[in-house]
């Protein structure tokens, strides 16, 4: 079995369908999840839905019923489907989110988001290597982040802040790299190391040149919420290959990965947070 066969396809759920459940069905017999901020759901959320924004669903997945029917929503579906990826690699035995997000609920229309790239993680990776593909994922957002600086108004100057976040998880990495390899990262890193694609991919392995085709008639709650989305992506891809991997020291690079990412999750959560206000 290789890598690419413990990421299954997402279950979706319609709009319609949620309807159906929540008219005909028992509250106590599924768990409804609303993975949205707090303000987001003070202005309207489904009947009977449970708060637990995308940033605390890990830490707080043992609120919810693992065996139960579980479903989850957002605004327009796309933090919900990396929600329904992380609750199924918890665990969860029926999980699904609702296609279209609230806005499909309501009866209103969203865009999709950008193409997915390559898988960013074979197996055949060794730790070290690791450490530097993520490097150049965290390099390849910035990159995408300067890109969009240009198409979007940003008053608050929460891209420029989110960029600087990158840098810092730039130095995390390298730091990493050398602790598990005992070597110094050259000042052109991570060539050398690993080879890279050659289509620039970012983090959550979507293609920067998709993304910024898409941002371009986008606000930067969009563009906001798409890293909430994508930094969640990650951190479900380090969780899935730091359970999968036989080799100790990868294993504990991952680990560290995916703490490095959560914090990462919190503070696209804050930003979007910030940008919806």
């Amino acid at each position: 079995m290789g890598v690419l066969d413990y990421f299954k396809p997402v279950n979706e759920v319609s709009p319609e369908g949620v309807r159906k459940l929540i008219a005909g069905s028992d509250p106590e017999g599924y768990n409804l999840v609303d993975v949205r901020q707090p303000g987001e759901y003070a202005e309207g959320h489904l009947p009977g839905a449970e708060l637990i924004p995308l940033s605390e669903l890990q830490a707080r997945q043992g609120e919810l019923d693992h065996d139960k029917r579980t479903i989850v929503y957002c605004r327009a579906g796309r933090r919900s489907r990396a929600a329904a990826g992380m609750l199924a690699g918890l665990g969860f035995r029926d999980v699904a989110h609702m296609e279209g997000g609230i806005l499909a609920y309501n009866g209103l229309t969203a865009s999709g988001g950008p193409e997915s790239g390559m898988f960013c993680f074979p197996d055949s990776l060794g730790p070290g290597e690791l450490a530097a593909v993520a490097w150049l994922l965290e390099e390849n957002t910035i990159y995408f982040l300067k890109g969009v600086k240009g198409m979007v108004v940003d008053s608050g100057g929460i891209l420029d802040q989110l960029g600087k976040v990158k840098e810092e998880h730039k130095k995390t990495l390298a730091a990493l790299y050398r602790e598990v390899t005992g070597k110094e990262p050259g000042g052109d890193f991570p060539k050398g190391v690993i080879e890279a694609p050659p289509e620039a991919v970012m983090v959550g392995c979507v293609r920067v040149r998709s993304a910024i085709e898409w941002a371009r008639d986008k606000k930067p709650p969009d563009v906001l919420e798409l890293m909430l989305t994508l930094e969640a992506n990650a951190l479900d891809l380090y969780l899935k290959l730091g359970r999968m991997v036989k080799d100790g020291e990868a294993r504990k690079v991952f680990r560290k990965l995916a703490d490095h990412q959560q914090r990462s999750v919190e503070r696209a959560s804050e930003f979007f947070e910030k940008a919806l206000a």
